[in-house]
């Protein structure tokens, strides 16, 4: 039952008879949902994005949906290592052709001269 929805001579007639009631209780809901928020509050502001590096390749990460050729890495704001290759309508190449395996090199390149710095 929820919050002032039964009279107080209802429930001391229960109580009086040995039944019980329970109210609703929303509060692990709330935690799971404050948490809930908190998580994608996170992945919009530090993981999900896209950002073309200086050496022209451009990477996504965080379920971002990169255009083809876009390189996938764990974060695209300080990517350290490589998820694949962004194919098109979602999907990642499987066989990188020509230009992915180009795409991908340009990214480790900068992964490699970020971790020498």
């Amino acid at each position: 039952i929820g919050k002032g929805t039964v009279h107080q001579e209802a429930i001391e007639e229960c109580n009086k008879r040995g039944i019980d009631i329970w109210r609703l209780d929303i509060t692990a809901i709330i935690n799971s949902l404050i948490q809930s928020s908190r998580s994608m509050k996170n992945l919009l502001s530090n993981s999900f994005g896209r950002r073309q590096l200086s050496n022209g390749a451009f990477v996504v990460s965080g379920g971002f949906m990169g255009s083809k050729y876009d390189v996938i890495v764990d974060s695209y704001l300080h990517p350290r290592s490589i998820v694949g290759v962004c194919e098109g309508n979602g999907k990642i190449f499987f066989d990188l052709d020509s230009k992915a395996q180009k795409e991908m090199s340009l990214v480790e390149a900068h992964i490699k001269s970020e971790q020498g710095s």
